[in-house]
């Protein structure tokens, strides 16, 4: 006996051809974003920076040094985000007799450090400007910060130290 073919209704037919043609365009959107996945890692990789390696934070450190627009535009379409450390307090030190140098340094440290209760500023002669933050296991992170920004601290400081 010939096999029987199972009885579709038009509902049903009109339910399988909805079902393929979202199945269709969800591979389509797949394939699309793999190539431009790729395509955006040949660039990455001709600008210079590793695909998935970038964390955009240092995207934001070489803005802070280099000022250069188009790099840092660059360096945020290959980075990853990544994850943001927290302090539990921060000390800044920095020598008073270099202090008038940096204008922006003194600046913060004038106007704005004294509204942020966990960070400390510690005058410490013959010293580069830096940042020293206490991690919640009473480890420490320290960099330098003589170049940075007084909208670069308060930021900082609102975002990383808890």
């Amino acid at each position: 006996p010939p096999a029987q073919l199972p009885n579709y209704t038009a509902a049903t037919m009109q339910d399988r051809m909805m079902w393929k043609s979202q199945t269709l365009l969800l591979i389509m959107a797949v394939c699309m974003a793999s190539s431009y996945a790729a395509s955006n890692a040949e660039e990455c990789t001709a600008w210079g920076f590793t695909p998935n390696e970038v964390k955009c934070s240092d995207c934001e450190a070489m803005q802070e040094m280099t000022h250069d627009k188009d790099l840092h535009s660059e360096c945020k379409k290959c980075c990853v985000k990544d994850e943001v450390a927290k302090f539990v307090s921060a000390e800044l030190q920095v020598c008073p007799y270099r202090l008038s140098a940096m204008n922006e340094l003194k600046s913060f440290i004038d106007k704005d450090a004294k509204s942020f209760r966990r960070l400390k500023i510690k005058q410490i002669e013959n010293t580069q400007a830096k940042l020293k933050l206490k991690r919640q296991d009473g480890t420490f992170e320290i960099m330098r910060v003589d170049s940075w920004k007084r909208d670069a601290f308060r930021e900082f400081i609102t975002d990383r130290v808890i």
